[in-house]
């Protein structure tokens, strides 16, 4: 089959050599993983804002800088007929300026909600099928699609059962992955007691603030306590940050939670250590390290997979996260981490880990054994495989729980 992957909306240049030393995304590694995996077994192409046009991992690489419609149609020509086209993050806008040559398109979401013209797209019969990462996900962005249906649309589906059906099977998920080569050093690496290990985007969504507001509480009954705070505050804005922590003093939101990491004298608190944006290699080690990950600190944000969180499993760390979303698949609660439901759990949840260490060994290793059965990219990849099959035979798909 030829498969051709489309992120030509991301502003940073990417591909599977650049993971190696920089990060980029969440959404772009694991389509860049999949599309690595797949690229043993059939002609994939991966169009998007690349360093260069070269075949690297299996993978053509098709530059396009702007994404205008002259660019893509280009792109495209180079291309020529493929099988499936998949839409990266779920972005259409493509399908507004060119008809791609492929008999199916798929828009492979990353929230919990799709865009106006993606709904429009799929209505007019454009995308196929729309792929999330979770159940939840799915659930979610069918529910909030059917909520946004144009008055005509939304009264056919209520009263048209077999259009319901048909409708509701356009949506459906496969599980986010790790990429497994990077874990191969586990059990090498020895857990630091009592080291907590942040990892995220520093943004309103995340809300990294829950966990730094917090710290004191739980360095007030565990003094030996550390949080390493990783990630980025603009994670696609390059040449203006601090070239240590890619930091922006600019930035709204980290000029408001500067108040939990410095003193008034311009001194990091003690224990707390602010480490930034970190590459995939010195995440896995950092992760790996660590004797508690968070992810998600705060119950309100709706995450729809969190690939960090399966990535600490992956590690052999125990995991904690807020909020019943996403996070109960990714998580599998009391057996590789905790999912807490209620704010003011956060700091109880992570005291209580941390006092037990045998306990989070335990979630570790379990976590370290579901990752290696169920989200490694060549078991993932799999799955995409039976999705593309039964779509072009127009055959349903039945997704897998992992």
């Amino acid at each position: 089959m030829k498969i051709v992957f489309y992120r030509g909306d991301h502003p940073k240049k990417f591909n599977t050599q650049t993971f190696k030393r920089d990060p980029v995304g969440g959404t772009e590694f694991a389509a860049g993983y999949l599309a690595q995996v797949l690229g043993s077994r059939h002609d994939v192409y991966f169009v998007c804002q690349t360093p260069k046009e070269a075949k690297i991992d299996n993978i053509h690489w098709i530059p396009l800088d702007k994404p205008s419609p002259r660019n893509l149609k280009k792109a495209f020509q180079k291309i020529g007929p493929a099988n499936t086209l998949v839409l990266v993050g779920g972005i259409s806008n493509i399908l507004e300026s060119i008809d791609p040559p492929a008999k199916k398109i798929i828009s492979w979401a990353n929230g919990v909600s799709l865009k106006s013209n993606t709904i429009n797209h799929l209505l007019e019969g454009k995308i196929a099928k729309v792929v999330c990462s979770t159940k939840y996900a799915k659930d979610a962005v069918l529910h909030n699609t059917i909520k946004r249906l144009p008055g005509k649309h939304k009264i056919r589906y209520f009263v048209n059962k077999k259009l319901r059906n048909n409708f509701k099977k356009k949506f459906t998920f496969i599980c986010n992955g790790v990429n497994l080569e990077l874990f191969k050093s586990y059990g090498q690496i020895t857990q630091k007691p009592f080291k907590i290990l942040y990892v995220g985007v520093f943004n309103e969504q995340k809300n990294p603030d829950k966990i730094l507001k917090v710290f004191p509480e739980i360095k007030k009954r565990l003094p030996q306590a550390e949080l390493h705070m990783c990630g980025s505050i603009k994670q696609y804005k390059e040449g203006a940050g601090d070239k240590t922590t890619g930091y922006f003093d600019g930035d709204d939101f980290f000029n408001r939670i500067k108040t939990y990491i410095y003193k008034k004298n311009g001194q990091q608190r003690s224990g707390l250590y602010l480490r930034g944006a970190l590459s995939p290699k010195d995440l896995v080690y950092e992760m790996m390290s660590a004797s508690l990950v968070v992810v998600n600190p705060q119950i309100e944000n709706q995450e729809s997979s969190c690939i960090s969180a399966l990535e600490a499993q992956a590690a052999g760390t125990a995991v904690l996260g807020g909020g019943a979303s996403a996070l109960s698949e990714t998580i599998q609660d009391k057996k590789t981490g905790i999912v807490f439901t209620r704010q003011e759990d956060l700091a109880l949840w992570a005291v209580k880990m941390l006092k037990n260490p045998e306990k989070i060994k335990k979630m570790g290793q379990q976590g370290h054994k579901r990752a290696l059965k169920g989200f490694g990219w060549k078991t993932l990849a799999r799955e995409w495989e039976e999705l593309i099959t039964a779509l072009l035979h127009n055959e349903d798909y039945t997704p897998k729980m992992h």
